[in-house]
């Protein structure tokens, strides 16, 4: 919600709980990162560089830092 309220364009992906494959690759992303795997796992892809910045949960200063970066 809090993208689509910035306006910041984003592509959902829904993971089900029957879907072990990508829950086993979240969950290993986070151990990678020390962080516990929460909803929701962004993502953010720099199509052009193709440098990317991710984190798990709800965080409100990076959905701001994006709306920063997309004026």
């Amino acid at each position: 919600r809090a993208l689509k309220t910035a306006g910041i364009p984003y592509q959902e992906i829904v993971v089900n709980e029957s879907d072990k494959q990508s829950i086993d690759e979240l969950k290993l992303i986070a151990e990678k990162k020390g962080v516990t795997a929460t909803m929701p796992y962004v993502l953010v892809m720099d199509m052009e560089t193709k440098d990317s910045h991710d984190w798990f949960g709800f965080q409100p200063d990076e959905v701001k830092k994006l709306k920063e970066l997309q004026a």
